[in-house]
């Protein structure tokens, strides 16, 4: 890359002060979460905070539907989705024309 830049200079370190939802105001250093083995869940995000896509709840008759390959209409705009079951994150849904397909499970309820 140097040579391609006109440069010889080099990278050492790269230091990325944030990524997505994270930040160093919320970030653990390794050597911390090793010790605190027994307390880590205090340090753990859950899966649906991290993911910037609006809500979309099921109803259980909806779940059931769902899970068993049944597909309802939901009045909602094309797009990804939070998937929950009630209270329970499922996992990413896309909806298209009233159809909505799980891109990735992770279902909270089992």
């Amino acid at each position: 890359i140097g040579y391609k830049c006109d440069s010889l200079a080099t990278m050492t370190a790269l230091d990325r002060t944030a990524a997505g939802v994270f930040d160093y105001s919320n970030g653990v250093d390794v050597e911390r979460v090793r010790d605190l083995v027994d307390d880590i869940d205090k340090y753990l995000i859950s899966p649906d905070k991290v993911i910037n896509y609006p809500n979309l709840v099921l109803s259980e008759r909806q779940a059931v539907r769902l899970i068993n390959g049944l597909y309802d209409d939901y009045s909602v705009k094309d797009g990804l989705y939070k998937v929950y079951k009630e209270e329970y994150f499922w996992g990413v849904g896309e909806v298209t024309n009233g159809k909505i397909n799980m891109q990735a499970y992770v279902r909270l309820d089992l």
